[in-house]
C-alpha cells in the first residue's frame, strides 16, 4: 500500500516571513555565541572529506589500449568520492613546471571508495606534451597529484528519465563505463544505458574487452564504425534515424561525450527529432592549442601579489598555456571554460574566449577571463591569485 504524504504549500507572505524570522535567528545567534574557538566543525569536516582538493596518487598499472591509447590506474592513500560520470584532473610536474588536464573517470564510486580509480587516455596530435608523456613516459610507481570528483554528466534520478542514452566518440566512452559499472553494482539503480559507441574503424575502439564485460540487462553498447563499409554491426554516422531505431526519443535523457565535431552533429540529429536540450547533458572536450605557422605573439604582463612577471603568449593559445611555460601555477579543473577555476583578472588588453563562452555575468561585466579558454588578441596585463603546487 503506497504511502501518503502531507504537503503544506505556504503563501508568498507566509514564505517571505518565514525567510525573515531565519535571518532574524541568525542575527540573534551571531551577536549571543561564545568567544570560545569552535574546535570542531562536523560541516567542514564532511567537506574536507568529500572534497579534498589535490590528492598525490601512486601509478598502480598501465594498460596499453591499441598504439595510442592507455588505461591508468591509480591508488590514493584515502577513499575517493565521486559520482559516475565524473572526471578528475592530473597535475604532472616536470622541473620546475606544472601543468593539468582533465580526464574521465572509467571506474565506478565502489572502487573509489577503496582509493581505486582509472583513467582512459589516449595520445593526441594537438596536445602532444601531456597525453604523449602519460602513454609514452608515466611508470608504474610514478606519483602525480590528483583532484577528483569534478564535472556534472552525471546519473541524477530527480532530473533525469530512467531510460538513458549515451553517445560516445573516442575516449568519450570513458564516463560511460563508470556509469555502467554503477548500474551493474546497484540493484536500487534505477537506471538503463544504452551507449552508440562512434568511432572509424573497429581497431579505434577503445576499452573493448571491458565493454563486453559490461553488457548486462540494463546496459547495452553499440559500436557504430564510419569507415568500414563491411563491418556487419551499425556503419555510418550517429544520425536522428540510428537514435530513433534504439530509444523512444520521448522517454529518454540523452548524455553525450566525445569529440567536438561530434557533439555537434548529433545536437543537430536530436533538433530534428524535437528533442527538448533540457533533456540533453554533454561534457565539454578541453580547449587545445590550435597552432598556426604565423601566430602573433603578444607581452603579457602577469601581477601575482606583489611580483610583476612579463613572458610572452600566443594568440592561437589559451593564456594558461603561457603561464604553464613560465612556470607559473594557475589552479584548473574543466580546461573548457566552463567551471571558472582559473579564472584571472584582465586588467589591460583584449582577449576572446573561445566558442561557447560559459562565464558568470559577473565575470563578463567586470573583465574576468577564463585563462583555459581565452586567446589573446593583444598585448594583456592580468591579475592572477597567489597559488603554490604541493612539494
Amino acid at each position: 500500500m503506497a504511502s501518503k504524504i502531507k504537503v503544506k504549500i505556504r503563501s508568498f507572505g507566509e514564505d517571505a516571513m518565514g525567510a525573515f524570522k531565519v535571518a532574524k535567528q541568525r542575527l540573534h545567534n551571531i551577536l549571543h555565541a561564545s568567544e570560545k574557538d569552535i574546535e570542531e566543525d562536523p560541516i567542514t569536516e564532511k567537506a574536507r572529506t568529500l572534497h579534498r582538493g589535490l590528492i598525490k596518487a601512486k601509478v598502480t598499472q598501465i594498460e596499453k589500449d591499441g598504439e595510442h591509447a592507455s588505461k591508468i590506474t591509480f591508488s590514493a592513500p584515502c577513499p575517493l568520492y565521486f559520482s559516475a560520470g565524473q572526471y578528475l584532473t592530473v597535475s604532472l610536474k616536470l622541473g620546475d613546471k606544472v601543468a593539468t588536464r582533465p580526464y574521465s573517470i572509467t571506474s565506478s564510486p565502489a572502487q573509489g571508495k577503496e582509493g581505486i580509480v582509472s583513467i582512459l587516455v589516449k595520445e593526441k596530435a594537438d596536445e602532444p606534451f601531456f597525453s604523449r608523456y602519460l602513454n609514452r613516459d608515466l611508470k608504474v610507481g610514478d606519483e602525480l597529484f590528483l583532484e577528483v570528483g569534478l564535472g556534472d554528466l552525471t546519473l541524477n534520478p530527480i532530473r533525469d528519465k530512467a531510460e538513458i542514452l549515451g553517445v560516445a566518440g573516442g575516449v568519450g566512452i570513458a564516463p560511460f563505463l563508470s556509469m555502467a559499472k554503477a548500474i551493474n553494482e546497484s540493484a536500487e539503480s534505477p537506471f538503463h544505458l544504452t551507449v552508440l559507441y562512434g568511432s572509424r574503424k573497429q581497431t579505434d575502439i577503445l576499452a573493448s574487452k571491458e565493454i563486453a564485460s559490461l553488457e548486462s540487462e540494463r546496459v547495452h553498447f553499440i559500436n557504430v564504425l564510419s569507415e568500414e563499409p563491411d563491418y556487419p554491426g551499425e556503419k555510418g554516422f550517429i544520425t536522428a534515424s540510428l537514435i530513433q531505431k534504439y530509444c523512444d526519443v520521448t522517454k529518454v535523457s540523452f548524455f553525450l561525450c566525445g569529440p567536438h565535431v561530434m557533439e555537434e552533429f548529433v545536437l543537430k540529429e536530436l533538433s530534428t527529432l524535437g528533442v527538448d536540450i533540457r533533456h540533453v547533458r554533454s561534457e565539454c572536450p578541453a580547449s587545445l592549442p590550435l597552432p598556426k605557422t604565423d601566430a602573433k605573439t603578444y607581452l603579457l604582463k602577469v601581477h601575482r601579489g606583489i611580483e610583476l612577471l612579463e613572458l610572452k603568449a600566443r594568440e592561437d593559445e589559451p593564456l594558461i598555456i603561457a603561464l604553464e611555460r613560465a612556470g607559473i601555477y594557475v589552479h584548473s579543473c574543466c580546461r573548457s571554460g566552463k567551471c571558472g577555476a582559473c579564472r584571472v583578472e584582465v586588467i589591460n588588453g583584449e582577449f576572446e574566449e573561445n566558442e561557447n563562452d560559459a562565464r558568470r555575468f559577473y565575470d563578463v561585466a567586470y573583465r574576468y577571463a577564463y585563462s583555459c579558454h581565452a586567446y589573446p588578441r593583444s598585448d594583456m596585463e592580468i591579475r592572477i591569485p597567489i597559488e603554490s603546487f604541493p612539494a
